[in-house]
């Protein structure tokens, strides 16, 4: 009898072992996992929900090659505008300055987006000119300066600017109420990699009188205090395309 019982208490312990191990209980050896697999899983879990890369254009019409890194982000910028649809959480956003306050613009599909190359101050090497607005004002300029793009800088993004024939470029910016003013004529001089300001104007406040308004031109650092009139006149000049344009042959960013 004690032999039997015996057998019946071992019997019991096997059932109990093979049933932790049949369903899964604190005795259940897991299935083996490879490392490539788990690889596998943690990678397609975790991967980035991602747009398609643009894909950019072999070269640039009448573009330098050393144009090509500028231009390549100015048309991922604008092909990712048409397809969002004005959403600008899902456009490309360049990674150099490009239009500024003009950005609204990038979102016009009425609106051909291109550039121009033009050498601005025959000294052989050819400026850059973004046109995010089709054929009118340019946005941005740049030129090369030891084979390497090199960006003009403008004093105030918020600016309409014009090039004259002789090189000479318009910069006028202006608040909405028109308390403040700012005109500016650059040159860029030959082998130059900055803009020189051969004229500079403002219409602000005064610096002891905050009320007070004052229209002045800056000379040297100095002030020469001038009528309002005649900053008036400025600004519909510097404002308004010159009577003697540089011509800028447009050519589309989005053909290539």
């Amino acid at each position: 009898m004690k032999r039997l019982l015996t057998l019946l208490i071992c019997l019991a312990a096997l059932l109990g072992i093979s049933a932790c191990g049949l369903f899964g209980g604190a005795g259940a050896v897991p299935e083996e996992t490879t490392t490539e697999a788990a690889t596998t899983t943690a990678a397609t879990t975790n991967a980035p929900t991602t747009a398609e890369p643009i894909k950019v254009p072999d070269t640039y019409k009448d573009a330098p090659v050393a144009y090509k890194p500028v231009l390549d982000e100015y048309y991922k910028w604008v092909v990712s505008a048409r397809a969002s649809k004005g959403d600008i959480e899902k456009c490309y956003m360049p990674n150099v300055p490009l239009i500024g306050y003009y950005a609204p613009i990038i979102f016009d599909d009425s609106i051909s987006k291109g550039y121009a190359i033009k050498d601005i101050n025959n000294d052989g090497i050819p400026e850059l000119f973004i046109l995010p607005g089709g054929k009118g004002s340019f946005s941005s300029i740049f030129t090369l300066k030891d084979g390497e793009p090199v960006r003009l800088e403008i004093d105030d993004m918020r600016k309409r600017l014009h090039i004259s024939a002789d090189g000479t470029i318009y910069s006028a910016a202006q608040s909405t109420a028109a308390s403040y003013t700012e005109l500016y004529a650059y040159k860029l001089e030959p082998g130059a990699g900055k803009l020189s300001i051969i004229a500079e104007y403002r219409r602000d406040h005064d610096e002891e009188e905050s009320e007070k308004t004052v229209h002045f031109q800056l000379i040297g650092g100095e002030k020469v205090y001038i009528e309002e009139s005649d900053l008036r006149a400025l600004y519909e000049k510097y404002y308004n395309p010159p009577a003697d344009p540089m011509h800028l042959e447009f050519i589309s960013i989005e053909k290539g």
